[in-house]
């Protein structure tokens, strides 16, 4: 038997603003008693320490430095492009 019921599905659907096909709402029940019970065995397991391994994070910096001068690929790109006119390419317009 499914801890939830039929009736919890239609207000759960309801606060998510979803439609729910009432062939759909034994499924769902199962499939969520499913969830929340693997979330119920997360809870249940003991870390010991920090399981988080922080020793291991650490941000990877650059200085901010300009890579490239400013156009100095412009026209190579430019020049491969299917069309450009300019300093722009030209593509097919969508709307």
């Amino acid at each position: 038997m499914s801890a939830l019921q039929e009736s919890d599905i239609d207000k759960l659907a309801a606060l998510a603003r979803l439609s729910v096909a009432p062939s759909e709402r034994a499924g769902l029940a199962k499939d969520i008693d499913a969830i929340l019970g693997y979330v119920s065995e997360l809870e249940s397991v003991k870390l010991e320490g920090d399981a988080r391994g922080k020793e291991d994070l650490r941000n990877i910096t650059r200085p901010d430095a300009v890579a490239h001068e400013s156009g100095a690929h412009t026209a190579a790109l430019l020049a491969s492009a299917p069309r450009a006119e300019g300093e722009y390419f030209v593509v097919k317009k969508v709307l």
